[in-house]
């Protein structure tokens, strides 16, 4: 039986055929619509050239017609490279040639300066010129789960910009994962599913995904600059709503916006967040404001998979922990020469996974794979620890670790304790040279007040909380931390 992505919208377009699959902007989409799209895309993908094999860079855009687009030329036996919807021109000319790519899709704008024998389509003349091709599968094969679903373009684990090759078993593995810690079954009959997450990420094309196997309705909001427009989705007529938000992207909501966000506080019933660990602090407002809502704070990667998932509401005071590993995985704590060891709070490593949805590897990269990849192990760069209860933990990137004196101070557990301060806005620690110990800590702060900062008091209270040897040695009050796209912590701005 293929259990694809494609077979699996395929069969909802006949059992479901009416049901709501995909909303964007003004477009409602109903399965059995959806599916013809994909087909027509397909059809019109072959008789332009692209065939099975042939990789096409796909901007992704948060629309109806950038998931018709990706998964039509899925079924046309090609591979989307998903790659930032606002990356430069040039970036674009750039990782189309290092992938070989046959073709670029953007939403509505050109691409400058393409090489000769890269075609160029948009979204919008995809649709337009394909709607008078077959709506069906004639001359179309669905792929097997071995092929190559997507490759998605990212810096991942290592810092270094590459191709992430997934197959459709791994993919749908998360996908399925994740429909079924969030129950999006029963969402699928009483809710729907609002996701303002680039559809090019990993956590956004495994929740679309999860919702789409689920047979449920994906309503898809550009970001979150615009939160009229998200208070409008939250106010889409169903008993239940799913969510999806980053951490930066829920503080928005519980510190600019709390009493309109606490409005919704029986119709939420999940959130799911992830791509960095939320705040102890912001998880007491969240469960303050939305006291009947679940909380998941996932951890996976884009070379894993979804790995574990915590729901934080039902396990208070695990502070730094990610969850329990989700169904085939396994976690494998190492040291820095990859030999397991026994870990414990006191005696942490690095954090390597198996699982059934690790990558194929670095698209045409055999190296970069064989420094995280080894007889299908995931080794990451994250420093944590799985307790005796089968909690994993993680308490930061082991190459943000600051070693000062000898002595490893995760910057996380110096933050969570600051920002918990009253009159800290937002805060980040790094390290200062010494002569003495090497490195020494120094906490930026973001006072809600600006001019209002007591370095004095702020130590004071951090000696409450903290060893002498991670409370920081200078505090200096800034305007803003740097943060990256998706509101992650910009530690390498400040190396």
């Amino acid at each position: 039986m293929n259990n694809t992505i494609l077979s699996v919208i395929s069969g909802y377009a006949v059992a479901k055929s009416n049901r709501i699959a995909v909303i964007s902007n003004k477009e409602q989409l109903t399965y059995s619509e959806f599916w013809k799209e994909i087909c027509r895309a397909a059809h019109f993908f072959r008789e332009n050239g692209i065939n099975k094999g042939d990789l096409v860079a796909i901007k992704a855009a948060q629309s109806s017609s950038y998931l018709i687009c990706y998964y039509g030329l899925q079924l046309a036996g090609a591979v989307p490279c998903a790659l930032e919807q606002n990356m430069p021109s040039s970036s674009t000319v750039q990782v189309s040639l290092k992938l070989k790519t046959v073709a670029v899709i953007s939403e509505r704008i050109a691409i400058n300066d393409l090489p000769d024998n890269l075609k160029y389509f948009s979204m919008q003349e995809i649709r337009s010129k394909s709607s008078s091709l077959a709506d069906d599968m004639s001359g179309l094969e669905f792929p097997s789960e071995n092929d190559t679903q997507i490759i998605m373009f990212t810096t991942g684990t290592t810092g270094a910009s590459k191709g992430v090759e997934i197959s459709f078993k791994a993919m749908g593995a998360s996908e399925q994962k994740i429909a079924d810690f969030l129950d999006m079954k029963y969402y699928a009959e009483h809710g729907v599913f609002i996701t303002p997450t680039p559809l090019n990420h990993a956590k956004g094309i495994w929740e679309t995904g999860g919702m789409l196997r689920s047979g449920g309705t994906v309503y898809i909001l550009r970001g979150m600059a615009d939160l009229k427009a998200y208070f409008k989705a939250l106010d889409y007529p169903c008993e239940k709503l799913v969510l999806s938000l980053v951490p930066a992207n829920l503080r928005i909501l519980i510190t600019m916006v709390p009493d309109e966000f606490a409005k919704y506080a029986d119709k939420i019933g999940d959130i799911k967040l992830g791509t960095a660990p939320l705040l102890e602090h912001d998880k007491e407002l969240s469960m303050k404001l939305l006291p009947n809502t679940n909380f998941h704070n996932a951890y996976g990667s884009s070379e894993a998979g979804i790995l574990s998932n915590l729901v934080f509401n039902k396990h208070k005071g695990l502070e730094y922990c990610i969850g329990q590993l989700l169904p085939n995985n396994e976690a494998i704590v190492v040291d820095d020469e990859r030999k397991p060891i026994k870990s414990s709070k006191e005696n942490m490593g690095k954090l390597a996974f198996r699982s059934n949805s690790v990558m194929k590897g670095y698209y045409n990269e055999p190296e970069l794979t064989a420094e995280i990849l080894e007889d299908g192990i995931v080794y990451t760069n994250d420093f944590g620890y799985v307790d005796e209860n089968g909690f994993v933990f993680v308490k930061g990137r082991a190459d943000d670790v600051i070693n000062t004196g000898g002595l490893k101070v995760a910057p996380e557990e110096v933050e969570s304790a600051a920002i918990r301060i009253e009159g800290i806005k937002d805060c980040i620690c790094i390290a200062e040279k010494n002569e003495l110990y090497g490195n020494s800590l120094k906490l930026l702060v973001v006072m809600k007040e600006k001019g209002t900062m007591d370095a004095y008091e702020i130590r004071r209270q951090l000696s409450h909380s903290l060893e002498p040897y991670k409370t920081p040695n200078k505090i200096e009050e800034v305007d803003e931390v740097a943060r990256t796209y998706n509101g992650k912590m910009n530690r390498k701005f400040y190396r």
